[in-house]
């Protein structure tokens, strides 16, 4: 990515061939325009430029996570912040998804002093700051600034923010000194407020941030928009942030949502997937950028930080939020989770919360020591309460540290049985992530048989547990995408079966349980 100011003359433009052919909306929170790239596929730029403050006359609904517990037909990831609007939409949400990835153990995603080094649930810690007649949030996360946070030297803020909507030029330019290197925000990164000169058009005002899409609805991902005047892509960005953190970035990508009417499109349940492997999901409505963290089949309800305020809100999936409608989601995937045999560490269970745990032999736990510990407040039925199911082991992501208020339930199974042996390295990868449903609850709607794959991605063997009663199962497959057999079982002992297709492709396979009265699937990727 450039990190400098670019002027493109008409005639480079036309050298990239990022012909306009239409501009199809232009409001004050959102626009779309539509270019051709040097191949001849169609491509839309979008500019967010979300408003710090919700739109007057919406309901915004509010899920209490004391309502309800979670059930098959519902998810929410544990431990995502949730932040205020601070000097942009779209870089506030991805700071909430630095921030998530940084207390579940990605620990240099956050390196400042608050909190001891882990990142709050809330930016609340950081001091509300008048700048231009403007009120504004603060998170070093989304936006560095020099006296916040113990800088002391100037960032973000300092360098690129004037007003809300301002279209520039930035302020290192107007005095003169030298713009601070990227680092540690994701603003940096992903140029939102950034005064990026193309010709005549001011790339992103104050608030803003550029993300392109294929007009099809296929994927588009950052290698994309490599050498054209498109890589100014705040998924790109955001990626980018990432990897200067020190992870590695297995996946990127922008994309419309399948209802958008294109070919191709992003849908409810790959967003349940992502959910269901521990990511939460930047999504996009026309005119604001917000994280999705949970879902609900009940209605593809999707659970969400809107950048407002600290609630968790829920919005329909491909329908509107504050008056915006939901067209697409931007998404990253990280390599390489660390998972460490801690049991429950520096965790509290709030009043009305829930903590489940479910594996197979034993679990360890401490509720005395003073380095590790599990607090439960309250007591009876107003109390928070802790249900540890038997198991194996129970596996949190390394320096894993939750606070009062979040919420997780995980679905762990043995790696090991007496009639199998499970290969070393699948026995240490175990449970792709600890935020999966318990699927022993108690719930109506729970299906006779269903199937837990882990890990998932794979890297050529994976388990399957199956629940339900063996008498009642027909078979086991295991099929790729084109219904190809790999793996069958017709006899069943027990319910943990390892399945090695290290000698197929790479790719996606499909594994179906056959019961007396019906069948169930889940795909897993080998990769």
């Amino acid at each position: 990515m450039k990190k400098m100011i670019i002027f493109l003359v008409i005639l480079s433009s036309l050298a990239f061939l990022t012909t306009i052919v239409a501009a199809q909306q232009n409001t004050a929170w959102f626009s779309k325009t539509t270019h051709v790239m040097p191949d001849g596929r169609m491509i839309d730029r979008i500019t967010i430029k979300g408003p710090p403050e919700p739109p007057a006359g919406y309901i915004r609904p509010v899920w209490k996570p004391g309502e309800q517990g979670q059930t098959r037909s519902s998810l929410l990831i544990a431990c995502i912040p949730a932040f205020n609007w601070s000097f942009g939409c779209s870089a506030t949400s991805a700071a909430m998804m630095a921030g998530y990835y940084d207390i579940t153990g990605r620990t240099n995603m956050y390196a400042g002093p608050t909190n001891g080094g882990v990142m709050p649930m809330d930016n609340s810690d950081w001091p509300d700051v008048w700048i231009n007649g403007e009120l504004r949030h603060q998170c070093p996360l989304s936006a560095t600034r020099n006296g916040v946070d113990g800088r002391i030297t100037n960032g973000h803020v300092d360098d690129y923010w004037i007003s809300y909507g301002s279209t520039g030029p930035d302020p290192w330019v107007t005095n003169g000194w030298t713009e601070h290197t990227h680092g540690e925000c994701t603003g940096d990164y992903m140029w939102t407020n950034q005064w990026v000169w193309t010709g005549t058009d001011p790339f992103n005002t104050d608030g803003s941030t550029n993300f392109w899409y294929y007009n099809d609805g296929s994927k588009t991902h950052w290698s994309d928009l490599i050498g054209h005047p498109y890589d100014y892509d705040g998924g790109a960005g955001l990626r980018d942030f990432f990897i200067s953190r020190g992870y590695t970035v297995s996946d990127e990508y922008n994309q419309y949502t399948i209802e958008e009417g294109n070919t191709y499109g992003f849908s409810f349940n790959d967003y349940k997937s992502e959910i269901d492997n521990g990511r939460p999901v930047i999504i996009q409505v026309e005119g604001h950028t917000m994280l999705g963290f949970g879902y609900n089949t009940s209605g593809n309800v999707v659970h969400l930080h809107d950048t407002w305020d600290y609630n968790d809100h829920t919005m329909t999936w491909a329908g509107s939020y504050s008056g915006m409608h939901h067209y697409g989601v931007t998404v990253i995937h990280l390599a390489g989770i660390s998972y460490t045999n801690l049991t429950v560490k520096n965790t509290t269970v709030g009043i009305g919360k829930t903590i489940a745990f479910s594996a197979s032999n034993t679990i360890y736990g401490s509720t005395s020591s003073t380095s590790d510990y599990l607090t439960i407040d309250g007591n009876g039925s107003n109390g928070g309460y802790c249900t540890m199911t038997a198991g194996n082991q129970v596996y949190l992501r390394e320096e894993f540290h939750a606070k009062e208020g979040c919420e997780f339930v995980a679905q762990i199974a043995s790696v090991s049985s007496p009639e199998q042996e499970i290969p070393d390295e699948v026995a240490k990868t175990d449970a792709p992530m600890t935020d999966l449903q318990n699927i022993t609850g108690n719930d109506t709607q729970v299906m006779p048989f269903s199937i837990l794959l882990y890990p998932n991605p794979c890297k050529g063997n994976f388990i399957v547990m199956v629940t339900g009663e063996l008498q009642d199962l027909i078979s086991l497959e295991v099929t790729d995408i084109m219904g190809n057999g790999i793996y069958r079982q017709e006899v069943f002992t027990k319910k943990l079966f390892l399945v090695d297709i290290g000698a197929y492709p790479k790719g996606i396979y499909v594994v179906r349980v056959i019961y007396k009265d019906g069948m169930f699937s889940e795909k897993v990727v080998y990769q």
